[in-house]
């Protein structure tokens, strides 16, 4: 979305792993894999992540991220929210796999495609999102933001590449703070639609990079300095007139 530049950097950039991306994918696998959260994850009660302790601690957990024991407490917290809400339960019970690969080949651009489902059920595709508010307003506007629905519409063809079968998109939004609300948003038609119209653009785009070798950034040519409205002096404050131009 911000530029074939952007993208080929992310491409060729490794991820750094931030604490919000850690603590984000320990909720993860609280909520659709708890059988797996000793083996990926393991909790620390000290007082800090310094000194002889934590280095004996961290020598012996080499493979496993860790946790300390508030931000595990935490994510067991939201599972929980998650897992009590009746319209959560109920899609998440739909679910006949998590955290699923998806390889495919696009159609239209020939381009190979990999995506990562947190959940997938013969007719269902559920995103997990962790956020500030599940407000409805401030929620749809955020994930409009990230282009959620577009990531939803791409893991949707990927299944039905896959499997024939177009399964029916969800978000299920947690907040990040007690007491934990959760939120149940269907990926609707007219989303998919708007999606599946920009997908199809950014994948054109990712194509024509690759042929091409250019990866250009988000301006090619000069652009004008447009102010907000605010930043414009009122005519009586300038002591104009209309006569005066």
């Amino acid at each position: 979305r911000d530029s074939l530049l952007h993208y080929r950097h992310a491409c060729d950039t490794p991820r750094e792993l931030t604490h919000a991306m850690v603590i984000g994918g320990a909720v993860h696998v609280a909520v659709l894999e708890p059988d797996h959260f000793d083996a990926e994850f393991s909790v620390f009660d000290g007082p800090s992540r310094r000194g002889k302790e934590w280095d004996a601690f961290a020598a012996r957990c080499a493979g496993r991220i860790i946790l300390k024991d508030a931000e595990a407490a935490k994510c067991w917290q939201i599972a929980a929210a998650v897992r009590s809400h009746p319209v959560a339960a109920a899609l998440l019970s739909r679910c006949t796999q998590f955290e699923v690969s998806i390889v495919w080949t696009d159609g239209l651009t020939g381009l190979r495609c990999k995506g990562r489902a947190d959940g997938v059920g013969p007719a269902v595709l559920v995103d997990l999102k962790t956020t500030r508010t599940i407000d409805s307003r401030l929620f749809c506007q955020q994930q409009n933001a990230l282009a959620s629905h577009v990531q939803s519409a791409f893991y949707r063809e990927g299944i039905l590449a896959n499997t024939g079968v177009a399964p029916q998109p969800f978000l299920i939004a947690v907040e990040n703070t007690a007491p934990y609300d959760v939120g149940v948003f269907e990926v609707g038609y007219d989303a998919l639609v708007a999606a599946r119209d920009e997908l199809r653009e950014l994948l054109a785009k990712v194509k024509q990079g690759r042929e091409t070798g250019i990866w250009p950034g988000r301006y090619a040519e000069v652009q004008e300095l447009v102010l907000p409205r605010w930043a414009f002096p009122e005519d009586d404050d300038l002591g104009l007139t209309m006569e005066d131009g």
